[in-house]
């Protein structure tokens, strides 16, 4: 093997041992941003068991209809990622409410959703 491509090859593992080293790095961080998650999960439980608000197996607050149009009712209109957010809740819940409930109790705006009752239909 020629000398040029012998440094080629060290330089290959050289980058190969450093990549390892950090891919070992992240591994360890994401590690302890599991056990975080863990945690942050278990006091979520915690703090609703003691305010009696049921948690949905993600953590996040389970939400009815009415938690939604009550939301609308004091914000106005607002998209879905907006009302999980101030819920507490997954979007695809708060979405699932608003299709359910289109055409009868929430409307579509240019704004976003609304209650039916509010934009005349």
């Amino acid at each position: 093997m020629s000398p040029k491509r012998r440094s080629r090859a060290a330089d290959a593992r050289a980058a190969m041992r450093e990549l390892d080293h950090r891919i070992s790095d992240i591994d360890r961080e994401l590690e302890r941003a599991r056990v975080l998650r863990d945690e942050r999960r278990r006091l979520i439980n915690a703090k609703a068991a003691l305010s009696g608000e049921p948690l949905s197996p993600t953590g996040a607050q389970r939400i009815t209809q009415e938690h939604v149009a009550e939301y609308l009712r004091q914000h106005g209109p607002a998209g879905p990622l907006e009302i999980a957010r101030a819920l507490g809740a997954s979007q695809s819940g708060v979405s699932m409410h608003l299709y359910r409930g289109k055409s009868d109790r929430f409307m579509r705006t240019a704004d976003g959703w609304d209650l039916a009752e509010r934009t005349g239909t």
